[in-house]
């Protein structure tokens, strides 16, 4: 009996696991790093021709857009209305974002969705294909920043 048990678990150590695939999260796009930096990388079967476009990509994810007209053409377009003035602000790290802490000022990184029922058959047809109904004044999210002379939606910290 002792004999058959160390057999058992020899082979529960030692053998390949028949479903290793299944434990791929992201499917082949799955990349091996753990961590804080998991989400910044390129998909791990992302061609090495398209790594480059990743990249141009990427740098306009942590970089900050400006107003319009400005004289950095490539990042201007902020506003009037928005989150935050650059994506990594909200998504740390590539990640979700996170709610305000207590004492913050502002909720840079949370967002709030905002949708209404589908009512009408045009609605109910536009709900199968996007999801939600974006509210018909403020649009499907509350955007609490705004250029110098607009007015912010709302302020998130009152929510």
């Amino acid at each position: 009996m002792k004999n058959l048990f160390t057999m058992a678990l020899a082979a529960t150590l030692f053998s390949p696991s028949p479903l290793a695939a299944e434990h791929l999260s992201g499917g082949q796009t799955t990349v091996s790093k753990t961590g804080p930096n998991a989400f910044s990388l390129p998909a791990a079967n992302l061609p090495l021709s398209s790594k480059i476009d990743f990249s141009v990509g990427n740098s306009f994810f942590r970089n900050p857009w400006v107003q319009a007209p400005a004289s950095t053409d490539a990042r201007d377009g902020l506003g009037p209305l928005f989150n935050t003035n650059g994506c990594q602000n909200c998504h740390v790290k590539d990640g979700r974002g996170h709610p305000p802490e207590p004492g913050d000022t502002n909720a840079v990184s949370m967002l709030v969705r905002l949708s209404i029922p589908a009512l009408t058959a045009e609605q109910k047809k536009a709900l199968i294909k996007s999801g939600n109904i974006p509210d018909p004044v403020y649009g499907g999210q509350l955007q609490d920043f705004a250029i110098p002379g607009a007015k912010p939606e709302a302020d998130s910290t009152e929510l």
